[in-house]
Protein backbone atom coordinates (compact mmCIF):
# COMPACT_ATOMS: atom_id res chain seq x y z
CA UNK A 1 0.00 0.00 0.00
CA UNK A 2 0.93 3.69 -1.21
CA UNK A 3 0.60 6.37 1.57
CA UNK A 4 1.20 9.93 1.31
CA UNK A 5 1.41 12.77 4.20
CA UNK A 6 -0.11 16.04 4.04
CA UNK A 7 1.24 18.77 7.02
CA UNK A 8 -1.08 21.81 7.81
CA UNK A 9 0.96 24.61 9.78
CA UNK A 10 -2.38 25.76 11.01
CA UNK A 11 -3.54 28.94 13.56
CA UNK A 12 -3.55 26.89 16.36
CA UNK A 13 -0.82 24.31 15.93
CA UNK A 14 0.29 21.64 13.49
CA UNK A 15 -1.59 18.34 11.72
CA UNK A 16 -0.60 15.50 10.07
CA UNK A 17 -2.51 13.17 8.14
CA UNK A 18 -1.59 9.79 6.37
CA UNK A 19 -3.89 8.58 3.81
CA UNK A 20 -3.61 5.89 0.91
CA UNK A 21 -4.11 6.46 -2.42
CA UNK A 22 -7.48 6.60 -2.40
CA UNK A 23 -7.36 9.48 0.21
CA UNK A 24 -8.52 7.17 3.46
CA UNK A 25 -7.31 7.93 6.51
CA UNK A 26 -4.16 5.33 7.80
CA UNK A 27 -2.74 7.77 10.62
CA UNK A 28 -3.54 11.12 12.39
CA UNK A 29 -1.49 13.29 15.15
CA UNK A 30 -1.74 17.26 15.70
CA UNK A 31 0.34 19.04 17.99
CA UNK A 32 -0.72 22.97 19.65
CA UNK A 33 1.39 26.07 20.03
CA UNK A 34 1.19 29.25 21.86
CA UNK A 35 1.66 32.30 20.66
CA UNK A 36 4.08 34.98 22.37
CA UNK A 37 4.19 38.49 23.17
CA UNK A 38 7.11 40.19 21.77
CA UNK A 39 9.35 42.74 23.61
CA UNK A 40 7.05 45.16 21.26
CA UNK A 41 4.13 43.77 22.46
CA UNK A 42 3.55 42.17 19.02
CA UNK A 43 2.35 37.93 18.30
CA UNK A 44 5.24 35.99 17.57
CA UNK A 45 5.22 32.19 16.86
CA UNK A 46 8.06 31.14 18.70
CA UNK A 47 10.09 29.30 15.62
CA UNK A 48 12.09 25.98 17.94
CA UNK A 49 8.24 25.55 19.00
CA UNK A 50 6.62 25.24 16.09
CA UNK A 51 9.07 23.00 14.56
CA UNK A 52 8.46 21.47 17.43
CA UNK A 53 5.27 20.87 17.02
CA UNK A 54 5.54 20.07 13.40
CA UNK A 55 8.21 17.55 14.57
CA UNK A 56 5.54 15.96 17.08
CA UNK A 57 2.52 15.81 14.51
CA UNK A 58 4.68 14.36 11.94
CA UNK A 59 6.70 11.85 14.06
CA UNK A 60 3.50 10.81 16.09
CA UNK A 61 1.47 10.14 12.60
CA UNK A 62 4.32 8.36 11.04
CA UNK A 63 4.77 6.31 14.44
CA UNK A 64 1.43 4.89 13.84
CA UNK A 65 1.97 3.66 10.31
CA UNK A 66 4.45 1.81 7.80
CA UNK A 67 6.93 4.52 7.51
CA UNK A 68 8.93 3.06 4.36
CA UNK A 69 5.23 2.74 2.43
CA UNK A 70 5.08 6.60 2.52
CA UNK A 71 5.98 8.05 -1.12
CA UNK A 72 5.70 12.09 -0.56
CA UNK A 73 4.83 14.18 2.01
CA UNK A 74 2.87 17.64 0.98
CA UNK A 75 2.80 20.72 3.19
CA UNK A 76 0.15 23.67 3.39
CA UNK A 77 -0.70 26.64 5.92
CA UNK A 78 -2.53 29.88 7.20
CA UNK A 79 -2.24 32.30 4.61
CA UNK A 80 -0.56 35.46 5.19
CA UNK A 81 1.60 34.11 7.29
CA UNK A 82 5.53 34.46 6.74
CA UNK A 83 8.82 33.25 7.49
CA UNK A 84 12.31 36.04 6.88
CA UNK A 85 15.13 33.79 7.28
CA UNK A 86 18.44 34.77 6.79
CA UNK A 87 21.48 33.58 4.19
CA UNK A 88 21.86 30.64 6.33
CA UNK A 89 18.12 29.74 7.22
CA UNK A 90 18.12 31.17 10.54
CA UNK A 91 14.80 32.78 11.35
CA UNK A 92 14.95 36.13 11.99
CA UNK A 93 10.72 36.68 12.12
CA UNK A 94 8.05 34.14 11.69
CA UNK A 95 4.95 35.95 12.23
CA UNK A 96 1.79 34.19 12.15
CA UNK A 97 -1.57 35.26 10.03
CA UNK A 98 -2.09 37.21 13.66
CA UNK A 99 0.85 38.92 13.31
CA UNK A 100 -0.69 42.81 13.54
CA UNK A 101 2.99 44.76 13.77
CA UNK A 102 2.46 46.57 10.47
CA UNK A 103 -0.94 48.10 10.51
CA UNK A 104 0.63 51.77 10.20
CA UNK A 105 2.89 50.49 7.43
CA UNK A 106 0.01 48.38 5.57
CA UNK A 107 -2.46 51.51 5.56
CA UNK A 108 0.15 54.03 4.33
CA UNK A 109 1.08 51.02 1.28
CA UNK A 110 -2.87 50.89 0.78
CA UNK A 111 -3.21 54.35 0.64
CA UNK A 112 -1.06 54.88 -2.02
CA UNK A 113 -1.26 51.62 -4.07
CA UNK A 114 -4.14 50.08 -3.19
CA UNK A 115 -5.74 50.47 -6.58
CA UNK A 116 -2.78 48.55 -7.67
CA UNK A 117 -2.00 45.81 -5.44
CA UNK A 118 -5.62 44.70 -5.61
CA UNK A 119 -5.67 44.95 -9.44
CA UNK A 120 -2.30 42.76 -9.75
CA UNK A 121 -2.43 41.06 -6.72
CA UNK A 122 -6.26 40.72 -5.87
CA UNK A 123 -5.92 40.81 -2.32
CA UNK A 124 -5.80 43.47 0.61
CA UNK A 125 -5.99 44.94 3.30
CA UNK A 126 -1.88 45.33 2.76
CA UNK A 127 -0.81 45.04 6.78
CA UNK A 128 -1.50 41.16 6.49
CA UNK A 129 1.52 40.86 4.53
CA UNK A 130 4.50 40.48 3.95
CA UNK A 131 5.41 43.97 2.32
CA UNK A 132 3.88 46.03 5.26
CA UNK A 133 6.23 43.43 8.00
CA UNK A 134 9.36 44.59 6.08
CA UNK A 135 8.62 48.03 6.20
CA UNK A 136 7.69 47.58 9.59
CA UNK A 137 11.33 45.77 10.00
CA UNK A 138 13.34 48.49 8.16
CA UNK A 139 11.41 51.25 10.68
CA UNK A 140 12.30 49.47 13.70
CA UNK A 141 15.06 46.55 13.22
CA UNK A 142 17.22 47.73 10.40
CA UNK A 143 19.76 45.51 11.11
CA UNK A 144 17.15 42.49 10.91
CA UNK A 145 15.73 44.17 7.74
CA UNK A 146 19.41 43.70 6.18
CA UNK A 147 19.69 40.32 7.07
CA UNK A 148 16.88 38.57 4.76
CA UNK A 149 17.61 36.56 2.48
CA UNK A 150 14.37 34.54 2.30
CA UNK A 151 10.81 35.23 2.40
CA UNK A 152 8.32 31.91 2.78
CA UNK A 153 5.48 31.39 3.97
CA UNK A 154 4.53 29.13 6.64
CA UNK A 155 4.55 26.01 4.43
CA UNK A 156 7.19 26.65 2.53
CA UNK A 157 9.47 27.68 5.85
CA UNK A 158 8.39 23.45 6.75
CA UNK A 159 9.50 22.77 3.67
CA UNK A 160 12.98 24.48 3.49
CA UNK A 161 13.50 23.43 6.69
CA UNK A 162 12.87 19.40 5.35
CA UNK A 163 14.44 20.14 2.33
CA UNK A 164 17.01 23.06 2.40
CA UNK A 165 15.30 24.27 -0.48
CA UNK A 166 13.25 27.22 -1.14
CA UNK A 167 10.22 27.49 -3.34
CA UNK A 168 6.81 27.82 -3.50
CA UNK A 169 3.98 27.01 -5.34
CA UNK A 170 0.78 30.02 -7.36
CA UNK A 171 -1.30 29.67 -4.07
CA UNK A 172 1.07 30.91 -1.15
CA UNK A 173 3.02 32.73 -3.97
CA UNK A 174 0.21 34.95 -4.39
CA UNK A 175 0.12 35.57 -0.16
CA UNK A 176 3.01 37.54 -0.51
CA UNK A 177 1.29 40.27 -2.13
CA UNK A 178 4.23 40.67 -4.56
CA UNK A 179 2.66 38.11 -7.19
CA UNK A 180 0.49 38.52 -10.46
CA UNK A 181 -2.21 36.30 -10.40
CA UNK A 182 -3.39 36.63 -14.10
CA UNK A 183 -0.28 36.26 -15.28
CA UNK A 184 1.26 33.13 -11.95
CA UNK A 185 4.81 35.73 -11.84
CA UNK A 186 6.45 37.66 -9.35
CA UNK A 187 4.83 41.28 -10.64
CA UNK A 188 8.22 43.85 -10.76
CA UNK A 189 5.38 46.63 -10.52
CA UNK A 190 4.46 45.12 -7.41
CA UNK A 191 8.04 44.46 -6.10
CA UNK A 192 9.31 48.15 -7.04
CA UNK A 193 6.00 49.71 -5.34
CA UNK A 194 6.40 48.35 -2.64
CA UNK A 195 9.61 47.64 -1.87
CA UNK A 196 10.45 43.97 -1.91
CA UNK A 197 13.58 42.49 -3.38
CA UNK A 198 12.98 39.62 -5.73
CA UNK A 199 16.29 38.33 -4.26
CA UNK A 200 14.53 37.13 -1.26
CA UNK A 201 11.51 35.50 -3.26
CA UNK A 202 11.71 31.71 -3.60
CA UNK A 203 11.15 29.87 -7.00
CA UNK A 204 7.69 29.17 -8.43
CA UNK A 205 6.90 25.42 -9.04
CA UNK A 206 4.26 23.95 -10.55
CA UNK A 207 1.91 22.70 -8.15
CA UNK A 208 2.66 19.16 -7.33
CA UNK A 209 6.26 19.18 -8.23
CA UNK A 210 8.54 17.90 -5.66
CA UNK A 211 11.02 20.81 -4.49
CA UNK A 212 13.38 18.22 -3.06
CA UNK A 213 14.08 14.87 -0.57
CA UNK A 214 13.81 14.87 3.26
CA UNK A 215 17.57 15.52 3.63
CA UNK A 216 19.40 13.22 6.77
CA UNK A 217 19.50 16.24 9.40
CA UNK A 218 15.83 16.60 9.04
CA UNK A 219 15.00 12.86 8.84
CA UNK A 220 16.12 12.98 12.40
CA UNK A 221 14.73 16.22 13.66
CA UNK A 222 11.64 15.70 12.51
CA UNK A 223 11.37 11.74 13.11
CA UNK A 224 10.86 10.68 9.36
CA UNK A 225 12.97 8.81 6.87
CA UNK A 226 15.33 10.37 4.45
CA UNK A 227 14.69 10.11 1.13
CA UNK A 228 10.59 11.16 0.82
CA UNK A 229 9.52 14.00 -1.62
CA UNK A 230 8.41 16.72 -0.58
CA UNK A 231 5.87 18.77 -2.05
CA UNK A 232 4.61 22.71 -1.74
CA UNK A 233 1.29 21.78 -0.29
CA UNK A 234 -0.14 25.16 -0.51
CA UNK A 235 -2.38 27.65 1.19
CA UNK A 236 -4.82 25.80 3.23
CA UNK A 237 -8.00 27.23 2.09
CA UNK A 238 -7.13 26.18 -1.38
CA UNK A 239 -5.54 22.86 0.09
CA UNK A 240 -9.45 21.93 1.70
CA UNK A 241 -10.83 22.50 -2.03
CA UNK A 242 -8.96 20.07 -2.88
CA UNK A 243 -9.63 17.56 -0.33
CA UNK A 244 -13.79 18.28 -1.40
CA UNK A 245 -13.10 18.41 -4.91
CA UNK A 246 -14.23 21.57 -5.08
CA UNK A 247 -12.47 22.18 -8.92
CA UNK A 248 -14.44 23.56 -11.52
CA UNK A 249 -16.18 26.41 -12.37
CA UNK A 250 -19.24 27.45 -10.16
CA UNK A 251 -17.93 24.88 -7.81
CA UNK A 252 -18.35 26.75 -3.77
CA UNK A 253 -16.82 25.65 -0.73
CA UNK A 254 -16.79 27.28 2.83
CA UNK A 255 -13.81 26.63 4.82
CA UNK A 256 -14.89 27.41 8.28
CA UNK A 257 -11.53 26.96 10.39
CA UNK A 258 -10.89 29.62 13.14
CA UNK A 259 -11.53 31.67 10.52
CA UNK A 260 -14.03 31.03 7.78
CA UNK A 261 -13.78 31.90 3.85
CA UNK A 262 -16.48 31.47 1.43
CA UNK A 263 -15.50 30.66 -2.34
CA UNK A 264 -16.36 29.86 -5.70
CA UNK A 265 -14.62 28.63 -8.54
CA UNK A 266 -13.68 30.08 -11.65
CA UNK A 267 -12.36 29.62 -15.24
CA UNK A 268 -10.45 33.92 -15.09
CA UNK A 269 -9.34 36.40 -12.58
CA UNK A 270 -11.33 38.49 -13.14
CA UNK A 271 -11.95 41.37 -10.26
CA UNK A 272 -14.84 42.02 -8.21
CA UNK A 273 -16.12 44.63 -9.37
CA UNK A 274 -17.55 45.95 -6.01
CA UNK A 275 -13.92 45.52 -5.02
CA UNK A 276 -14.95 43.32 -1.67
CA UNK A 277 -13.80 40.20 -2.72
CA UNK A 278 -10.59 38.25 -2.72
CA UNK A 279 -8.77 36.74 -6.14
CA UNK A 280 -6.52 33.89 -5.56
CA UNK A 281 -5.26 31.26 -7.68
CA UNK A 282 -6.58 27.62 -7.44
CA UNK A 283 -4.21 24.92 -7.09
CA UNK A 284 -5.53 23.52 -10.97
CA UNK A 285 -3.52 25.87 -13.54
CA UNK A 286 -6.35 27.50 -15.50
CA UNK A 287 -8.47 28.01 -12.88
CA UNK A 288 -8.99 30.73 -10.01
CA UNK A 289 -11.36 31.71 -6.70
CA UNK A 290 -13.34 34.63 -5.95
CA UNK A 291 -13.16 34.98 -1.92
CA UNK A 292 -15.45 35.90 0.54
CA UNK A 293 -13.56 36.56 4.42
CA UNK A 294 -16.69 35.78 6.90
CA UNK A 295 -14.56 36.51 9.96
CA UNK A 296 -13.88 34.22 13.10
CA UNK A 297 -15.51 30.95 13.21
CA UNK A 298 -13.59 28.16 15.57
CA UNK A 299 -11.75 31.42 17.25
CA UNK A 300 -15.03 32.52 18.63
CA UNK A 301 -16.59 29.16 19.54
CA UNK A 302 -12.97 28.09 21.24
CA UNK A 303 -13.32 31.51 22.93
CA UNK A 304 -17.02 30.36 24.29
CA UNK A 305 -16.11 27.43 25.30
CA UNK A 306 -13.04 29.11 27.07
CA UNK A 307 -15.50 31.41 28.71
CA UNK A 308 -17.81 28.36 29.74
CA UNK A 309 -15.15 26.16 30.79
CA UNK A 310 -16.27 23.27 28.33
CA UNK A 311 -15.33 21.68 25.72
CA UNK A 312 -16.32 23.25 21.89
CA UNK A 313 -17.58 19.68 20.62
CA UNK A 314 -19.51 19.62 23.99
CA UNK A 315 -21.19 23.50 22.87
CA UNK A 316 -22.05 21.93 19.73
CA UNK A 317 -23.64 19.27 21.34
CA UNK A 318 -25.69 21.22 23.56
CA UNK A 319 -26.62 23.77 20.69
CA UNK A 320 -28.37 20.68 18.44
CA UNK A 321 -30.89 19.95 21.53
CA UNK A 322 -32.03 23.88 20.83
CA UNK A 323 -35.04 24.80 18.43
CA UNK A 324 -34.02 25.80 14.70
CA UNK A 325 -34.08 29.76 14.79
CA UNK A 326 -33.07 29.68 18.27
CA UNK A 327 -36.29 30.18 19.58
CA UNK A 328 -36.15 34.31 18.40
CA UNK A 329 -32.32 34.47 20.10
CA UNK A 330 -29.71 36.09 16.83
CA UNK A 331 -25.87 36.44 17.48
CA UNK A 332 -24.31 38.29 14.81
CA UNK A 333 -20.19 38.28 14.43
CA UNK A 334 -18.98 36.09 11.73
CA UNK A 335 -20.35 37.66 8.45
CA UNK A 336 -18.52 39.10 5.38
CA UNK A 337 -16.23 41.77 5.10
CA UNK A 338 -15.19 44.30 2.32
CA UNK A 339 -11.31 43.66 1.90
CA UNK A 340 -10.83 47.15 0.74
CA UNK A 341 -11.91 48.75 3.62
CA UNK A 342 -11.54 45.94 6.16
CA UNK A 343 -12.20 46.23 9.86
CA UNK A 344 -9.88 46.74 12.45
CA UNK A 345 -12.83 46.39 15.22
CA UNK A 346 -16.23 45.82 15.79
CA UNK A 347 -18.72 45.16 17.95
CA UNK A 348 -20.79 41.25 18.20
CA UNK A 349 -24.38 41.42 18.85
CA UNK A 350 -26.61 38.71 20.72
CA UNK A 351 -30.24 39.79 20.58
CA UNK A 352 -33.50 38.25 22.47
CA UNK A 353 -36.91 38.59 21.99
CA UNK A 354 -38.69 41.05 24.06
CA UNK A 355 -39.44 40.90 27.30
CA UNK A 356 -36.62 39.31 28.05
CA UNK A 357 -37.27 37.75 31.24
CA UNK A 358 -41.03 36.48 30.11
CA UNK A 359 -39.63 34.76 27.20
CA UNK A 360 -36.00 33.99 28.19
CA UNK A 361 -34.86 31.01 26.04
CA UNK A 362 -32.73 27.99 28.10
CA UNK A 363 -28.68 27.93 27.58
CA UNK A 364 -29.22 25.66 24.43
CA UNK A 365 -30.79 27.69 22.44
CA UNK A 366 -28.10 30.45 22.95
CA UNK A 367 -25.96 28.45 22.31
CA UNK A 368 -27.73 27.25 18.92
CA UNK A 369 -27.71 30.88 18.12
CA UNK A 370 -24.32 31.26 18.08
CA UNK A 371 -23.45 28.18 15.59
CA UNK A 372 -26.48 29.11 13.43
CA UNK A 373 -25.05 32.60 13.41
CA UNK A 374 -21.39 31.17 11.92
CA UNK A 375 -23.61 29.33 9.59
CA UNK A 376 -25.45 32.35 8.05
CA UNK A 377 -22.21 34.43 8.31
CA UNK A 378 -21.26 31.90 5.68
CA UNK A 379 -24.51 32.29 3.81
CA UNK A 380 -23.82 36.12 3.47
CA UNK A 381 -20.78 35.72 1.88
CA UNK A 382 -21.47 33.26 -0.32
CA UNK A 383 -24.20 35.53 -1.58
CA UNK A 384 -21.60 38.09 -2.46
CA UNK A 385 -19.89 35.32 -4.17
CA UNK A 386 -22.89 35.02 -6.65
CA UNK A 387 -24.13 32.12 -8.30
CA UNK A 388 -22.75 29.05 -7.72
CA UNK A 389 -23.78 24.76 -8.74
CA UNK A 390 -22.67 23.17 -5.61
CA UNK A 391 -21.29 23.46 -2.34
CA UNK A 392 -19.40 22.06 -0.05
CA UNK A 393 -18.70 22.19 3.90
CA UNK A 394 -14.70 21.56 5.45
CA UNK A 395 -12.94 22.58 8.09
CA UNK A 396 -13.44 21.93 11.94
CA UNK A 397 -16.65 23.80 12.29
CA UNK A 398 -18.19 21.15 9.36
CA UNK A 399 -18.74 19.09 12.25
CA UNK A 400 -21.29 20.91 13.82
CA UNK A 401 -24.43 19.21 12.63
CA UNK A 402 -26.41 22.92 13.49
CA UNK A 403 -23.90 24.66 10.73
CA UNK A 404 -24.37 22.24 8.38
CA UNK A 405 -28.41 22.73 9.10
CA UNK A 406 -28.33 26.06 8.98
CA UNK A 407 -26.17 26.65 6.02
CA UNK A 408 -28.51 24.40 3.64
CA UNK A 409 -31.42 25.43 4.85
CA UNK A 410 -30.45 29.50 4.89
CA UNK A 411 -30.22 28.75 1.20
CA UNK A 412 -32.20 26.22 0.43
CA UNK A 413 -29.99 23.70 -1.08
CA UNK A 414 -27.79 20.63 -0.14
CA UNK A 415 -24.57 20.94 1.27
CA UNK A 416 -21.94 18.47 1.42
CA UNK A 417 -20.10 18.17 3.87
CA UNK A 418 -16.58 17.03 4.70
CA UNK A 419 -15.97 13.25 6.87
CA UNK A 420 -12.51 13.69 6.98
CA UNK A 421 -11.67 16.44 9.87
CA UNK A 422 -8.13 17.63 8.41
CA UNK A 423 -9.33 18.94 4.98
CA UNK A 424 -6.70 21.43 4.59
CA UNK A 425 -3.68 18.34 5.57
CA UNK A 426 -5.77 15.72 3.23
CA UNK A 427 -5.60 18.29 0.69
CA UNK A 428 -1.75 18.61 0.97
CA UNK A 429 -1.52 14.94 0.66
CA UNK A 430 -3.89 15.39 -2.35
CA UNK A 431 -0.89 17.79 -3.67
CA UNK A 432 1.54 15.23 -2.64
CA UNK A 433 0.40 12.63 -4.67
CA UNK A 434 0.34 14.05 -7.98
CA UNK A 435 2.96 12.35 -9.33
CA UNK A 436 1.46 8.83 -8.13
CA UNK A 437 -1.59 9.69 -10.03
CA UNK A 438 -0.31 11.69 -13.16
CA UNK A 439 -1.56 14.96 -12.03
CA UNK A 440 -3.62 17.05 -9.06
CA UNK A 441 -6.53 16.68 -11.38
CA UNK A 442 -6.39 13.18 -11.36
CA UNK A 443 -5.14 12.87 -7.75
CA UNK A 444 -7.95 14.93 -6.35
CA UNK A 445 -10.48 12.63 -8.60
CA UNK A 446 -8.84 9.45 -6.66
CA UNK A 447 -8.38 10.79 -3.47
CA UNK A 448 -11.12 13.64 -2.19
CA UNK A 449 -13.45 13.26 0.27
CA UNK A 450 -16.97 12.22 -1.09
CA UNK A 451 -18.45 13.11 2.63
CA UNK A 452 -22.30 13.28 3.36
CA UNK A 453 -25.14 15.39 2.02
CA UNK A 454 -27.23 17.98 4.30
CA UNK A 455 -30.32 18.80 3.02
CA UNK A 456 -32.28 21.92 3.60
CA UNK A 457 -35.82 20.72 5.68
CA UNK A 458 -38.48 23.45 5.16
CA UNK A 459 -39.78 22.48 8.54
CA UNK A 460 -36.47 23.90 10.18
CA UNK A 461 -37.60 27.69 8.86
CA UNK A 462 -34.25 28.54 7.72
CA UNK A 463 -34.97 31.17 5.39
CA UNK A 464 -37.48 33.24 7.99
CA UNK A 465 -34.39 32.81 10.59
CA UNK A 466 -31.83 33.81 8.17
CA UNK A 467 -33.83 36.91 7.06
CA UNK A 468 -34.42 38.04 10.70
CA UNK A 469 -30.42 37.71 11.12
CA UNK A 470 -29.91 39.94 8.33
CA UNK A 471 -32.02 42.50 9.78
CA UNK A 472 -30.10 42.28 13.09
CA UNK A 473 -26.61 42.23 10.78
CA UNK A 474 -27.88 45.30 8.89
CA UNK A 475 -27.76 47.27 12.11
CA UNK A 476 -24.11 46.90 12.76
CA UNK A 477 -22.63 49.90 14.80
CA UNK A 478 -19.83 50.86 15.75
CA UNK A 479 -16.97 49.27 13.66
CA UNK A 480 -13.88 50.70 12.87
CA UNK A 481 -12.24 50.49 9.47
CA UNK A 482 -9.67 51.19 7.52
CA UNK A 483 -11.08 53.42 5.50
CA UNK A 484 -11.54 55.25 9.20
CA UNK A 485 -7.30 55.78 9.88
CA UNK A 486 -6.63 56.68 6.01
Amino acid sequence: MTLFAGVDVGTGGARCLIVDERGRRVAAAEHAWRYRTNEHGLTDLEPGDALAAVAAALSDAVSRCDAGAIAAIGVCSQRSGVALLDAEGAPILVGPNADGRAVAQGIEQQRVHGERIYRINGRLPAMLYLPARLAWMRENAPDDAARVAHALSLADWVVYELTGIAATERTQAAELLVYEIAADAWSEELLEALGVSHSVLPEVRAVGDAVGDVRASASERFGIPAGIPVVSGGADTQAAALAMGVRDAGDAIVVAGNTMIAEVVTADATADPAGRLWRSPHPMTGRWVREAHCGEAGALLSWLGGVLATDVNALAAEAETGVPGAGGVVFVDPRPSDIGNFPLVRRAALSFPAPVLALGRPRADVLRAVFEGVAFGARAGLEWLGEHRSLALAGGVARSGVVAAALAGSGEEPVRVAVEPASSALGAAIVSASAHHGGVESATEAMHDRGHDVAPRAADGYPAHYAAWREHAALETGTLRIGDLM
